[in-house]
Formats: structure tokens, sequence, C-alpha cells
């Protein structure tokens, strides 16, 4: 926009540097307008800071050092470290409630703690914190309670209770009818995140029933009901008993491409790595086999995930076209050939 040009490299610094120096008075990443929840309008004080982009942008840190260091770039690298040592800390001093991660500050009111009025609790920060690696185990174990808390028939609601009222330091989600889009209404992207976040738990029967929630015509909410077409993912169902279970806005979400990473990278375990495609399943106990078929840096992958351990955290052996491999990461081929990958969880 200001007519200059720079290496992708050099804009991913720029944008981590702008985030990092985007900072209010508690240290974390301000909201300015809003984050990923669009309705979280805190248009009162524009120093407000938004809980969950701080999260994210930890992952962004802990990503781009990796990234750093295989370039041999050690002091960036370093840097970014110890940026994210530095936020995490913040977040487990500034953020963390007691139970849960609230969802942002603002001179006004703390939004999403158990003292806020109105609305207690958000699940994007407890899954992001958890995808960022900010909570030690003991906090972990509380997260893990409190999302469970907002269980809901058709998915997680983004928080709960819903607001009664407007209030202008919440923003245009409070002026939506309680349980209604993101005032408690169940995003099924917010769900999805859920659902990712299970499987890099290693909680694989919980990402599954996750899923099972926010499918289309499932169980506890079918198409006739919901309104939705039942092969295609929606944005959100309705809490609000009036409207309980309504679709909105089917097709315009991100959570197909969320439940897709869930399930190849999460259950199945194909996780991108720069080494090559790495096998870390997050497998559901009772499940007895799967396959998935995928193409990795030109390399085609048919893999077959056969269960004979029945529980959590099993050890995993892998052969490619007959032969076992040493660790868990594919060998790449340069050919046009489909590769047949065996692992046996045991």
């Amino acid at each position: 926009q200001d007519g200059g040009s720079g290496t992708v490299l050099e804009h991913m610094k720029a944008a981590v540097e702008r985030l990092i120096e985007d900072k209010g008075p508690n240290g974390l990443t301000k909201i300015w307008f809003a984050d990923w929840n669009d309705a979280l309008n805190i248009t009162t004080d524009p120093e407000a800071e938004s809980v969950m982009l701080t999260e994210q942008l930890c992952l962004a840190l802990k990503e781009f050092s990796i990234l750093m260091n295989r370039l041999g770039d050690t002091g960036y690298a370093r840097w970014l470290s110890d940026k994210y040592n530095e936020i995490r800390n913040l977040l487990n001093e500034k953020a963390w409630d007691g139970e849960w991660y609230v969802r942002a500050l603002s001179k006004y009111e703390t939004i999403g703690s158990r003292t806020s009025s109105g609305s207690k609790i958000y699940i994007n920060t407890q899954t992001w914190a958890v995808l960022a690696g900010i909570p030690d185990e003991e906090k972990l174990s509380s997260i893990l309670k409190s999302i469970d808390s907002m269980e809901h028939d058709f998915g997680y609601p983004i928080n709960h209770p819903p607001y009664a009222g407007y209030s202008p330091h919440v923003g245009r989600m409070g002026g939506m009818l309680p349980g209604l889009f993101e005032n408690g209404g169940v995003y099924c992207h917010a769900t999805a995140f859920k659902m990712v976040m299970d499987c890099k738990l290693g909680r694989g029967d919980e990402a599954l029933k996750t899923l099972h929630k926010i499918m289309p015509d499932s169980e506890t909410n079918p198409s006739m009901r919901s309104g939705a077409e039942p092969y295609v993912f929606t944005n959100c169902y309705a809490t609000h008993p009036h409207y309980y279970g309504k679709s909105y806005q089917s097709w315009t979400t991100g959570t197909s491409a969320w439940v897709m990473m869930g399930l190849y990278e999460g259950i199945m375990g194909l996780r991108r790595d720069y080494d090559g495609l790495r096998i870390i399943p997050a497998f559901p106990v009772n499940w007895d086999r799967a396959e998935a078929t995928r193409t990795f840096r030109g390399t085609r992958y048919h893999v077959a995930i056969t269960n004979k351990a029945r529980r959590k955290n099993p050890n995993i052996r892998i052969t490619v076209d007959g032969k076992e491999i040493e660790g868990n990461i594919l060998p790449m081929f340069d050919d046009d050939i489909v590769h047949e990958v065996e692992v046996e969880l045991y």
C-alpha cells in the first residue's frame, strides 16, 4: 500500500514485529475494532486488549522461531523465542482468572471473567491457549473442565451464559438476542478449534465427539430442524429457545478447513513438517482402522492406520511399501507412484 516492496520473509517479520509493538497497558495485543469475533467491539476503550489474539501471536512466535532456526538466523529465532516466553508469562499473569483465561481486557470491564457482568466464559481463549502452549499442567486441567462445562447438544457456544442486554463495552454481540449468533450461539468454527485442540492433546475420542456435534444433519440437530443443507457445514446454530438448533449462514464459515485439518492432521495424524509428513495420530480408542490419501510435496501416500492398542498414547510402528521405517516421518519420493503406508498402533 505504501508503494514499497519486500520478500515474503520480510513481510512476515514486519507483521510479527507490528503485533508485538501494538500492545496495550498490560502488554497484550490490542483488539482495536475486533479480532476473530467481529461482533466483540470494545469501542469504548482504544487501549483494550485481546487475549485470543495475543495467544494466536504466541503460536506464531513459536512457529516462526522454528522456521528461522532452520534458515540459520539463530539470533532472530532466539529473539522470537524470548518474546514468546515474555508474552506467555504476561498471559498467565494478566489473563488467568483462576479457572480459565479471560477474553479481553479494558479499563471499563474484564470480559469473560468469573466476575464479569453478563457472560462469564469464552471458549476461544481456552482452546487457543492450549494450541499456543500457554497453560501449565494445573491450568490445563482446569481449562478442560471449564470447556466441558460449556458443552451443548450441537457444539460449544462462543460464550456462556449469553448477554441478556446490550453493553457498549462489549459491542455488537451484546445487542443480539441471547443464544443467537455470537451471543451464546454455537459457532461451528470455534467448535472446530476445540476439535483440533483435542487432537493436540491426544484426545481422539473427544475430538470425534466434538466433530459429530457440528456435522451437518447430525443426530442431535437434523437438517429438518436446523434448516441447513445436510452436506455442508454451517456458520452457527442458535441456542435461543425460540430458534433452538436453527442454522445461520451455511457455506459462509471457516469450519470446513479446520475440520479437514482436525481429521487429516489430528485424528489421522498426517502432520506437515519441515522434514516431511510426520505421523502422530490422535485415534479414537474404539476405531479399528481408518484410511486416508494425501499428496505432500509431490509424493502420493495411501495411509492405513490399524488400532491394536485400544488406548490413548499407544506405541506406533510404520511401514512404507512393506518396509519398516525408523521414527515417524515418511520418506519422500520423486515419482508418480502411490506409496502404501501401514501404521500400526500397539
